[in-house]
């Protein structure tokens, strides 16, 4: 996004979107984002620019606590910006009402990581066919952590599952979890990965599918990098990923449901699964590339600005 604005003319600084503190809004013409200080923006009559938002117990008897929040100033955004830009695809879109706010763009988020295109083209399917990565950033309860280690133990731990995300520091679901994140053979918890580090490279090419049963997502970013590495993905609708006739939609969002989303693409065979994953490769690079998304957001920002930035330059 930087090196967009950049290309376009603007200069660019970062805030954090926790930031309580009061920003010289007068010498900015405009701020995409979220959080306190774009609501900041509507109150400081100093900022006569552009505003754009970017998105991103019943089981167990075990309240924990919540780390995916939205809170209020997220909505007045919404509400008042000049546009929307939703990271996503079609049925993101669909969460946004056109009486919220009527000029929404589309934004496709790119994965992560340089893949090779034969990188993974020698993959053992034999032997990682019934084994799968839960790929993510915080929020092990908001992104589906405890659905897919609940449907593994459903399966009498009949498959390999790789943890890999920043959840340590998330002592209510560990402690809830542990006996099978720390105690089973059959799974390993990696913790944060470095999607450019050797260890990252290990997992994907010993798995074959990424499964993430989550709630909520502002394009599944963490589901398209491991698609890149040629993994299946397994997903629910709300995970905001395409799958077409390459991946699994997780129809039941329940333990039981996962499992029969696991079960069904551990059956494929080998054939099939080549295919998926080749199939699931081709569509990220195609369609979710650091390059597509420059040129698509250059042209949101473009159309939403009307040409400002060049009245600027003179």
């Amino acid at each position: 996004m930087a090196d967009v604005l950049h290309n376009l003319g603007w200069e660019v600084c970062v805030a954090d979107y926790r930031a309580r503190k009061e920003l010289q809004l007068s010498t900015f013409s405009l701020v995409i984002g979220f959080g306190f200080p774009f609501a900041q923006s509507f109150a400081d009559t100093s900022f006569t620019g552009k505003r754009i938002m970017k998105q991103l117990c019943e089981r167990t008897g075990v309240l924990l606590k919540p780390r995916r929040e939205a809170y209020s100033p997220w909505m007045f955004g919404a509400i008042n910006a000049d546009a929307i830009f939703v990271l996503g695809n079609e049925w993101t879109v669909s969460t946004y009402s056109s009486e919220i706010n009527k000029n929404i763009f589309k934004i496709p988020v790119p994965f992560i990581g340089n893949f090779s295109d034969h990188e993974y083209d020698s993959r053992d399917w034999k032997s990682v066919g019934n084994r799968f990565v839960w790929f993510a950033g915080s929020g092990a309860l908001h992104k589906g952590l405890d659905l897919v280690l609940d449907a593994i133990a459903l399966s009498k731990n009949s498959f390999h599952l790789d943890v890999c995300g920043p959840i340590s520091n998330e002592k209510d679901f560990i402690d809830l979890y542990s006996h099978m994140l720390f105690r089973q053979n059959n799974i390993k918890f990696h913790g944060f990965v470095d999607v450019a580090s050797e260890a990252m490279h290990r997992v994907m090419e010993q798995s074959a599918f990424v499964v993430f049963p989550s709630c909520s997502e502002g394009g599944g970013s963490s589901v398209l990098t491991c698609m890149a590495a040629g993994l299946i993905p397994i997903v629910t609708r709300e995970s905001s990923i395409y799958v077409g006739d390459f991946g699994i939609t997780i129809e039941n969002v329940t333990p039981e449901g996962v499992l029969s989303a696991l079960m069904l693409a551990a059956e494929l065979p080998i054939e099939e699964k080549i295919r998926r994953s080749q199939e699931a490769r081709s569509y990220v690079f195609n369609q979710h590339s650091i390059e597509i998304f420059k040129t698509v957001f250059s042209r949101a920002i473009s159309e939403v600005c009307h040409g400002y930035y060049r009245t600027q330059q003179n």
